[in-house]
């Protein structure tokens, strides 16, 4: 997800948390997100979206906290 997040952004300081699903095959499905404001959160719901897991691991929903200076 560090390869996704942008070294800075118009939002300013914030922070997000977003819950996702690793599918088995690495593909992850945002489940849901929020976030200091509606920005930070559709912010982080594109890193996310953009990541993908380990191909070789089973399906597992996982909570990730983000924050942006």
């Amino acid at each position: 997800m560090r390869r996704h997040t942008p070294g800075s952004t118009r939002l300013g300081p914030g922070s997000a948390f977003v819950t996702f699903r690793i599918a088995a095959g690495g593909g992850i499905a945002v489940v849901s997100a929020s976030g200091t404001t509606p920005g930070h959160a559709a912010l982080a719901r594109r890193i996310v979206s953009a990541a993908r897991g380990p191909g070789i691991c089973g399906a597992a929903f996982v909570s990730q906290s983000i924050y942006f200076d």
